[in-house]
């Protein structure tokens, strides 16, 4: 099974609102039960800014869910109020972000 994998980079100005858009994800996949595809987050503060690192992965039988939140996620609040960058496999620093994301989670979990 192919999986459509894309990391969304959303950079909020204010590091108390990344708590808001993790929590809004948390939210997200609770309440849809995202089962096959995955909707994950990890964040990383910088002083008063922070980022946070969505990693949307979805099987080629969910191409609509996986589009869904492609264009969901950058319109919701506080999502909105952010810069949002799409990084694809095709992208050159995917593998960096990728292995960034991995430490991310990592110890959100240590």
């Amino acid at each position: 099974m192919t999986v459509e994998e894309t990391y969304m980079v959303f950079e909020f100005e204010e590091a108390e609102l990344v708590g808001q858009a993790r929590a809004r994800i948390d939210e997200w996949v609770k309440t849809f039960r995202i089962a096959f595809g995955q909707l994950k987050a990890a964040e990383q503060k910088q002083g008063q800014s922070a980022k946070l690192i969505v990693r949307l992965a979805f099987g080629e039988h969910e191409k609509f869910a996986y589009e869904r939140w492609l264009n969901r996620l950058p319109q919701e609040t506080p999502f909105a109020q952010t810069r949002v960058r799409l990084v694809r496999p095709t992208d050159p620093d995917f593998a960096h972000l990728e292995e960034q994301f991995r430490r991310l989670t990592e110890q959100d979990h240590a």
